[in-house]
């Protein structure tokens, strides 16, 4: 996968809130890890969501 750099201002409540999270987990050493990994687990969730919408 090729990797861009992406400058992203997050406010201090977040950055808390992701640390906090980052902390909890034994599997993430930085803070970076920890951001893709939400990122990553939110866009499943809403792909899901999306992919469903139609089932009722």
């Amino acid at each position: 996968m090729k990797k861009v750099s992406v400058l992203v201002n997050f406010p201090p409540s977040l950055l808390k809130r992701i640390d906090t999270y980052k902390d909890e987990q034994t599997s993430f050493s930085t803070r970076t890890q920890a951001i893709l990994f939400l990122l990553d687990q939110a866009l499943e969730i809403t792909s899901n969501k999306n992919d469903n919408k139609g089932d009722i």
